[in-house]
Formats: structure tokens, C-alpha cells, sequence
């Protein structure tokens, strides 16, 4: 039995250990543009688990942030992407991420896995949302199986459906069931934010939407007083909040699209700093007098996707050639600035934070099969093809993601002596994802944002086997051999078993090469000179950002 609580933290985590970089949905259900995911959905903090009355009483400052996008919703069922940094600060759910990476209780006081299929939560006490209604078992349960019923479309119904079933087991306890052992799963909860049952219910499909009246409830440390999907959102500081009392006396978040408006507002002062500064304007942030430019370890990844049902890229030496004609250390250098590291899996180093320690992690991916850049080894490789004369293909990338569209025109440029002509299309980002979804093309581009530190979250997205349908995130429609029963066995394994299963399984997909990995992607946050942050990370919409802004003394 594995038992998790508010002193034991990751330590108490059978895979445990030290993390690369303390620091694929979500993007492309829409956080910001800067990263297309899936899961890979979507969000700086104080203590989430503080008893009530331990912490400072309220500061008098108030805290005004630009976020570069409009957010139509705060229903994390209607839009699981835009909402999630907002809900940080005002709704709470049963754990979230320290700043280790490590699950922290929030909303469960502690909990325990019996079993590899079974997740068992015991509630906080004395917790209220902001009307004075206690939080029960019942409103939890709720708030997550709302997200399994096919009625709601919830867009993070596809990370949930391993949950089997969600039981209120007592009025203190919930019981998660699971169809088949899964190690993502406790981190899953961090998605649902938690709201009333019966105030959810009576509203319906008005649950989170803008408005002169606030329409969602929750248990956090701010209190929304007015959302305008518009213009942005104002929060106040909950004075009955259980935990540690909040930072500031009230919260400002104004979303801002124009990116010259952004920098203009943090350059002045008006407000302290923006998340998710684009990697291809970062260096004109950098120029910016009394701001200051903050990177997290990369967790982004950014790979080609090629359908290896369809020739020419249903033969694996036209992959290889592919492979080996990417410049990716050139492309971290031109096109992220430096923000980044060149890929050798798709999953990043960063996400085995809770699996391995660094000197572990190096050494599996050491042994990982690699494609250097060569051209004469491209060459070697597209001859031994039944395309040795090369071949056409169209590549279309979102207009949100100008830095892929640049790495793709220096492919084809590099490309072209082979005598492979790869035509470079800049698509809007919503008819690009409608294609991608829709398995339309035979290459494609794609970037990955996290939705848990763990590396088999973009592999539970790109390898299964059912996942290779339209509307699924196995773009290339890779069915290998074996490979369901292996993503099975890394899910069933523990410690250093499930080390040398995910290992085994990045082999096996670096021999296939159905996926090209280009870049590991950071993530940057500006802020203006006269505050501070805490451990930025790219998974910050799992915490409680807020409170991590420290006003300069």
C-alpha cells in the first residue's frame, strides 16, 4: 500500500527521486498559443497545505497581471485549456504540484493507493466554499465524474477515462477505481477543479460564463468578483479561506492579446509580469528596461508526426533520412533563442522528476537510439528507400507557431539537394488543429505541453493503438507490434521496473521513428524589477501562482 500525506509528500512515492531541472494537451485545447497539446491540457503559490490561521495576515497590496489571451470560460468542462491559470487562484482541487513536481494534498488532507487500481482520498475538514457552504464528498465527486459524462463534452474526458468509477465511500473519504493500473493517475485530479454540486447543477450550462453576476463557486484563497471573458478578471481575498491567508488584498488579471501591449503594461509598471512570453519574441523582452526574463526547465516538446501507413513515409529509411537531416541544436540556437535543449525522445528529461535522479535519467537516454545531423548519413538512408530520387510532401504549420513554421522552411531548405521538396503552409491555428485532428495529412508539426511530470504522458497520447482514429492524438497512426502491451507494462511497473520499461518502449519507438523529436521547449515568464517569483515552472497553472509574486522590499 502506498500512503501519500501532507508531511510525506513525494517522498512517500514509490517511484520517488531527485528530478532534472526542478521545475500535451493543454496546449491544444488551448492555455496559449505557444504550445499545441493535448494532455499534454492546462495554469505563483503558497502553501496549499497550511492549517487554517498559520499564516500572515492578508498584505494590503493589491497584484495586476497580463495573461495573453481571452478566456470565453471559467468551466474547466467547456475549455480545459484558458481556464486553468484563472481557477488556480480561486478554486481548489484534491492535490496539486509543489515546486518540486511532487503531489501535494489541497482539498484531501491524505491519501493512499491500496492497490494499483484503486486511489483513496481523505477529505480536508472545515473546508467552505465562498458562501459558506461546507465542502462534502459528495461536491468533489461530482466535480470530477461531471468531466466523464459524454452529455458535458468535457474536453478532458479522454485523460479521465481510466477512471472507472469515483465513490463517495464515507463523508470523509472518495474512492477512486481505475479500468487498469495506471501511474498517471494521481496526478489526474489536479485537473478537476472543485465547485457545489447543487449551485452547479442549478446552473447548468451557465456554469462559468462571463457576465455582470459571477457564476461559478469555489473554495479558494480568492473570491472572483467579476469575469468578462473580454477584458479579464478581479479577484478579492477570501477571508474564511482554510489555509494559509492570501498574499494580496485583490488580484487583477487583464487579458491582453496584442504582444506590444503586453510588454508596454510591464515596462511601465502597471503590472508586475505575464506567463508565456512567446519564445520568438523573447529576445525583445529580454531589451525591455526593469524587466527581467525567468525560464523553467523544458517540459514542451516539439516533434514531427508522419503517418507511416502512407508512403513516402511508410518506409522507415525515408524516416531515417528525415531524422538525420534535422538541425535541432541549430534550431534551439535560431529559432528558441536558447530556450530550450535538442531532442532525443519526445518526452523531455524534466518529466521524470518523480521517477529518476539526473545521473539516471542521462544514462537512459544515452542509450536511446540517435540520429546525429549528417547529410551524408540522410543521403545513405533516402538511397537505400524506394524513393532514392527523392520525393514531395506538404507540411502545414499554425499561424500561433511562427518559430515551427521557421524550423520547417530550414528543413526543406536542407532537404532539397536530396531531392525531397517540402512545401512549407502557414495554417490559422483552429482549421490547423481541425486538420491534425482529423489525421488529414501524411507530415505533420507538432508541440506538446505537459499535463503531468511524468513521461509517459505524451506517450499514453501518441502510441495506443485506438488512439491511431481521427480525433485521436496518434497522428501518425502507429500500431508497432506489441507496443499497447508495452505502454501496459511500463503502467503496471514500479521503481526501477517501470524505469526499464519506459526505456525499453523509447527504444522501440526511436527504431520506428513514427515521431521525429526536434526540441525539448521551455517555458518564460517576464516581470517587472520590483517583484520577484518562486520556481517558475511550465506546470505553474498547477499551483497557486498568485502568492509565488513577491513584491521587492
Amino acid at each position: 500500500m502506498t500512503r501519500f500525506s501532507a508531511d510525506g509528500r513525494a517522498a512517500l512515492d514509490p517511484n520517488a527521486g531527485g528530478g532534472i531541472g526542478r521545475r500535451s494537451v493543454l496546449g491544444l485545447l488551448g492555455l496559449t498559443t505557444a504550445a499545441l497539446g493535448m494532455p499534454a491540457l492546462l495554469t505563483a503559490c503558497g502553501s496549499e497545505a497550511t492549517p487554517a490561521g498559520s499564516g500572515p495576515a492578508p498584505a494590503p497590496e493589491s497584484l495586476r497581471w497580463v495573461l495573453g489571451q481571452n478566456v470565453a470560460t471559467l468551466d474547466v468542462a467547456k475549455s480545459a485549456g484558458a481556464p486553468i491559470p484563472l481557477l488556480a487562484l480561486s478554486h481548489e482541487t484534491l492535490v496539486r504540484l509543489d515546486e518540486n513536481l511532487s503531489i501535494v494534498p489541497v482539498l484531501a488532507e491524505s491519501w493512499e493507493q491500496p492497490t494499483p487500481t484503486k486511489l483513496v482520498y481523505k477529505l480536508r475538514q472545515g473546508v467552505k466554499f465562498w458562501d459558506g457552504t461546507p465542502l462534502t464528498a459528495e461536491d468533489v465527486a461530482y466535480s470530477i465524474t461531471r468531466h466523464l459524462d459524454p452529455k458535458v463534452g468535457s474536453p478532458i474526458a479522454s485523460l479521465l477515462s481510466n477512471f472507472k468509477s469515483v465513490d463517495v465511500t464515507s463523508p470523509t473519504e472518495l474512492t477512486i477505481t481505475l479500468s487498469r493500473p495506471d501511474p498517471a493517475a494521481k496526478y489526474l485530479t489536479a485537473r478537476c477543479a472543485v465547485t457545489p454540486k447543487a449551485y452547479s447543477e442549478r446552473l447548468g450550462d451557465q456554469l462559468g460564463v462571463s457576465g455582470p453576476e459571477v457564476k461559478t463557486m469555489g473554495t479558494g484563497p480568492y473570491v472572483v468578483k467579476k469575469f468578462d471573458s473580454a477584458t479579464g478578471i478581479e479577484y478579492a481575498a477570501n477571508p474564511s479561506y482554510w489555509g494559509d491567508k492570501p498574499r494580496y488584498s485583490s488580484v487583477v488579471i487583464d487579458f491582453v492579446a496584442d504582444a506590444n501591449a503586453r510588454q508596454l503594461a510591464v515596462r511601465s509598471g502597471k503590472v508586475a509580469g505575464t506567463m508565456d512570453v512567446p519564445v520568438v519574441a523573447i529576445e525583445d523582452w529580454r531589451r525591455l528596461p526593469k524587466t527581467k526574463i525567468t525560464s523553467s526547465p523544458p517540459l514542451m516538446s516539439a516533434f514531427l508526426a508522419l503517418n507511416v501507413n502512407r508512403a513516402p513515409f511508410d518506409d522507415i529509411h525515408v524516416r531515417r533520412a528525415l531524422a538525420h537531416a534535422v538541425d535541432r541544436a541549430g534550431f534551439v540556437k535560431a529559432f528558441l533563442h536558447g530556450e530550450g535543449a535538442p531532442a532525443r525522445a519526445v518526452p523531455p528529461p524534466a518529466q521524470w522528476a518523480n521517477l529518476a535522479d539526473d545521473a539516471k535519467v542521462q544514462q537512459v537516454y544515452d542509450s536511446l537510439p540517435a540520429y546525429d545531423y549528417d547529410i551524408e548519413k540522410a543521403k545513405a538512408e533516402l538511397a537505400k528507400s524506394a524513393h532514392a530520387g527523392g520525393f514531395s510532401a506538404t507540411v502545414r504549420f499554425p499561424d500561433a507557431n511562427p518559430h515551427l513554421g521557421k524550423a520547417l522552411v530550414s528543413l526543406a531548405q536542407t532537404v532539397r539537394p536530396l531531392g525531397i521538396e517540402l512545401k512549407v503552409q502557414e495554417a490559422p491555428m483552429t482549421d490547423w488543429r481541425s486538420q491534425l485532428m482529423g489525421h488529414e495529412h501524411d507530415m505533420n508539426i507538432m508541440i506538446l505541453r505537459p499535463n503531468y511530470p511524468d513521461p509517459a504522458d505524451y506517450l499514453n497520447l501518441l502510441l495506443p493503438s485506438n488512439a491511431a482514429a481521427k480525433g485521436q492524438y496518434n497522428i501518425a497512426e502507429y500500431r508497432g507490434e506489441g507496443i499497447d502491451k508495452m505502454l501496459a507494462a511500463q503502467a503496471a511497473a514500479d521503481g526501477e521496473e517501470r524505469i526499464e520499461a519506459l526505456t525499453a518502449l523509447l527504444t522501440r519507438v526511436n527504431e520506428d521513428l513514427p515521431y521525429i523529436p526536434l526540441w525539448w521547449e521551455a517555458s518564460s515568464m517576464a516581470l517587472s524589477e520590483d517583484f520577484s517569483y518562486e520556481g517558475y515552472s511550465t506546470l505553474y497553472y498547477d499551483q497557486q501562482w498568485a502568492d509565488r509574486v513577491r513584491p521587492q522590499v
